[in-house]
């Protein structure tokens, strides 16, 4: 099982713990992304918050993954709570993009189903 299938099986304290005891690196930026989309509604801010963490900490690194499951969450964001229609729309296509250049088919679907 790869390192982002078990961050997606982790619960919300569980991934709380790994991005508190994690080092930097793909492993801590899966958490976050994960933990985002978890408290996507329940915690828009916190959320939001953990996107940007994650998508800044994705592309210091060049990890194209949690580059774009960051971008992913931020565009939820965007047309959800931020009312920046366009810049979704614009942000959901880039992110297909990269998810399909990836390999990643859960991703791309995932995006779609938004």
């Amino acid at each position: 099982m790869s390192h982002l299938n078990q961050v997606r099986s982790l619960s919300q304290v569980a991934l709380k713990q790994v991005i508190a005891t994690a080092p930097a690196g793909p492993h801590k930026i899966d958490a976050l992304n994960q933990l985002s989309w978890l408290s996507r509604r329940s915690e828009i801010q916190h959320s939001l918050q953990l996107a940007q963490e994650a998508y800044e900490s994705a592309c210091a690194t060049d990890y194209s993954s949690g580059k774009a499951y960051g971008m992913l969450n931020l565009a939820f964001h965007d047309f959800t709570s931020q009312g920046k229609i366009e810049q979704s729309i614009k942000s959901f296509l880039e992110v297909i993009r990269l998810f399909e250049s990836l390999g990643d088919d859960y991703g791309a679907c995932l995006t779609h189903s938004l």
